[in-house]
């Protein structure tokens, strides 16, 4: 038993060692193609659409729109829609009060902004999120030329420079590709938290930033070079902000995919299935992370619960579009997305039970493995992570978060692992396909 026990002990103290370096490695080499890329201000060549689908968004949408229109009021081939609902007037009936949409259009109104800022409002048949960006998607191809689809939340900061760099990319690398997706930091407004809360908050930012640019970006480019090369293809999900779609590609898919209520992440299944292009973007999106725990846990679950359908998503993929993969490259999607989820939900727990076994053990060495482990995985890369951002001239701490910063990166590394793991033991069979807001 105590032969078994080590066996365990040693291969989980392993995959965190050696998966945290690994995405140390990989977060530093993405921050070096950030720092290399070309940002330099050039004419556009292609159109580009931002769509901003919002619901209940009173407090922020006017500092949006002032962000926004900055961001795209010299260039001509720029647009940006916000998009609202009729749902939330229903919702407003008997409490009458000024809507986002009310909001919205005396701001764009007062500035003359009409032709830049375009307000829209999805008919209540077009169902939660993924319905306004598919009624501001089948605006765009009625009434403009083809380009690029740029989907951002409403909190979302994106440099400047995205547009620009977008366009280097086509120019001067020749990517050719059906999505461009941008590397996120949820770093967004962090430095203005105070207290534990804070803390926290600050910790679930820099997990979230580090996966963005630990994992999803360097999978991006490894997913590119595999279908550019024609080879086996890692899975790949988009995320719902800095993902730009080329209008030509959304023809041919019908619009964003509505058949798993995380409509981003099904949008990169859908392109995994069907051998699409996805290249990423190597310009940070700012944008912001759930200020409280509860809420950190319940966007955890709800993404969790969109992506342990994986293969569910691929299968109907497969069905609709009449692909037929190898049974190579079903297994590899099958063993990834398993593999991934399972760790989504339990590494929290396992990272824990490592450390208790091995107390229970008294074993030296796999004590000392185990804290080396928290250490490598979760320590850390807080810090890299910090100092990367620092690096970027984005961010700049309180001494105090990071004299704090081993305690609360651990404890929040436990936490975000509730949603998930809530989500894989009820194995919610909700008939809801939608998902209309998540608080900030």
């Amino acid at each position: 038993m105590e032969i078994i026990g080590n066996i365990i002990l040693g291969l989980l103290s392993t995959y965190y060692i050696v998966s945290g370096l690994t995405m140390i490695i990989m977060s530093l080499k993405t921050i070096k193609d950030i720092k290399n890329a070309k940002n330099s201000k050039i004419k556009l060549k292609n159109n580009y659409y931002i769509i901003l689908p919002v619901l209940k968004e009173q407090n922020i949408i006017v500092e949006s729109i002032d962000y926004f229109y900055d961001l795209t009021k010299y260039e001509e081939k720029v647009k940006v829609f916000v998009i609202t609902t009729e749902r939330e007037d229903d919702e407003y009936i008997k409490n009458p009060k000024y809507t986002t949409y009310d909001i919205a259009k005396n701001k764009i109104n007062k500035l003359g902004i009409q032709d830049k800022i375009i307000l829209l409002k999805a008919p209540r048949e077009f169902i939660g999120k993924v319905g306004q960006m598919n009624f501001a998607y089948q605006y765009i191809i009625e009434n403009n030329k083809n380009g690029y689809i740029g989907v951002y939340d409403i909190d979302s900061r994106p440099p400047k420079e995205i547009f620009y760099n977008i366009e280097h990319l086509l120019e001067n690398k020749n990517i050719k590709t059906d999505i461009f997706q941008q590397a996120s930091s949820y770093c967004n407004g962090i430095e203005q938290l105070e207290g534990i809360g804070g803390d926290f908050a600050i910790a679930d930012a820099f997990s979230q930033t580090r996966w963005a640019i630990g994992f999803e970006y360097p999978i991006y480019k490894a997913y590119y070079n595999s279908v550019s090369k024609k080879k086996l293809r890692p899975l790949v999900y988009c995320i719902g902000h800095g993902c730009f779609v080329n209008t030509e590609y959304l023809k041919k898919i019908d619009g964003f995919p509505t058949f798993n209520k995380n409509d981003d992440l099904s949008l990169g299944y859908l392109t995994s299935t069907i051998s699409g292009r996805i290249y990423p973007i190597p310009l940070l999106d700012f944008c912001q992370i759930s200020r409280t725990a509860l809420n950190s846990i319940k966007q955890y679950k709800f993404w969790f619960t969109g992506s342990s359908k994986y293969y569910s998503d691929v299968k109907y993929y497969m069905s609709k579009y009449n692909i037929e993969l190898s049974k190579k490259q079903k297994y590899l999607f099958k063993i990834q997305g398993g593999i991934r989820n399972f760790l989504w939900a339990w590494r929290s727990n396992l990272i824990i039970f490592n450390l208790l076994l091995s107390i229970l053990l008294g074993s030296t060495i796999h004590i000392t493995l185990s804290l080396l482990s928290i250490l490598s995985y979760v320590i850390v890369p807080y810090y890299i992570t910090y100092f990367e951002l620092k690096s970027l001239n984005k961010m700049n701490l309180k001494i105090r978060t990071l004299v704090l910063a081993p305690i609360i990166s651990i404890l929040n590394f436990i936490i975000r692992g509730i949603g998930p793991c809530m989500a894989m033991i009820t194995n919610s069979k909700s008939k809801k396909n939608i998902e209309y807001k998540t608080e900030r």
